[in-house]
């Protein structure tokens, strides 16, 4: 009886089995799986087998960390040229415009150097001068020495920089949602055995005829696999080549012949 092999899909590098299960995936749609009397197992398998792919997919660098750097540096030009002016106008030659720098001074004292503070400790910081800038205390003061509309600017620049941290943290914890390669590939050799199982139980109840092309292509990449695979970690490691054993028709519909199973290695 023809039938599909036991395959040696343990010993597969992870790219390897991907690659394995899509040739699989491709072939059955290209019968169809409900001719094939197996629907509802490829379903399985076809979930089992995206499941597994998302999870090769390694994100380690977050893709907003360019744009964060970017905010960042405007939101620190900014702050950094408006205690600039402050301590500049503490020189004007207009009494009004200094006695407004001189009570915004310690201001820019107690901000001086808080923009070489990490990158949320910074959000807090600007918060805080933006509180004071646009207190009744100081507000005047600043509007005196023409910088509102820096702060406006600084007030923006700092709501950035606190859109990029949320969305960094939705970024990072979307991307520790995903299933890890511990859980989805024992989960997608799972749904693969089931398929093969359903596959030859189907050409065994119903006779082989329909399958056996199937059969004869799938036991031919399961060959090439045992031996990469033996190539690779030595001789026999692969397990022994089926070389076509697997693909004979039954002389009866419904009818089973032995297989090979004492040269098939025991599925790891």
């Amino acid at each position: 009886m023809s039938e599909i092999q036991t395959s040696p899909k343990s010993k597969l590098k992870n790219n390897e089995l991907l690659s394995f299960g899509r040739s699989v995936e491709n072939k059955i749609l290209e019968i169809g799986a409900s001719e094939l009397g197996v629907n509802n197992f490829f379903v399985a398998f076809q979930e089992a087998l995206e499941a597994y792919d998302s999870s090769l997919i390694k994100i380690r660098k977050s893709a907003i960390t360019t744009e964060m750097r970017n905010a960042d540096k405007v939101r620190t030009d900014l702050q950094t040229c408006v205690l600039a002016q402050i301590r500049l106008f503490t020189k004007h030659f207009k009494e009004e415009s200094k006695a407004a720098a001189l009570r915004l001074l310690p201001i820019a004292n107690r901000f001086k150097n808080t923009s070489q503070l990490s990158y949320d400790d910074q959000t807090g910081i600007v918060s805080n001068l933006i509180q004071l800038a646009e207190s009744d205390t100081y507000k005047n003061d600043f509007a005196l020495l023409g910088l509102t509309e820096w702060m406006t600017e600084l007030k923006s620049a700092n709501l950035k920089c606190d859109e990029l941290t949320n969305a960094r943290r939705d970024e990072k914890g979307e991307r520790n949602s995903l299933l890890k390669i511990e859980q989805t590939r024992p989960a997608f050799c799972t749904a693969y055995d089931k398929l093969v199982s359903a596959l030859n139980a189907n050409a065994l109840l119903n006779g082989d005829g329909k399958y056996l092309n199937l059969f004869a292509w799938w036991n031919a990449m399961i060959d090439e696999y045992r031996v990469i695979i033996s190539l690779r970690y030595g001789k026999g490691e692969g397990g022994q080549t089926d070389n076509g054993s697997s693909n004979q028709p039954s002389t009866d519909t419904g009818g089973n012949s032995s297989s090979d199973d004492d040269e098939m290695p025991d599925e790891l």
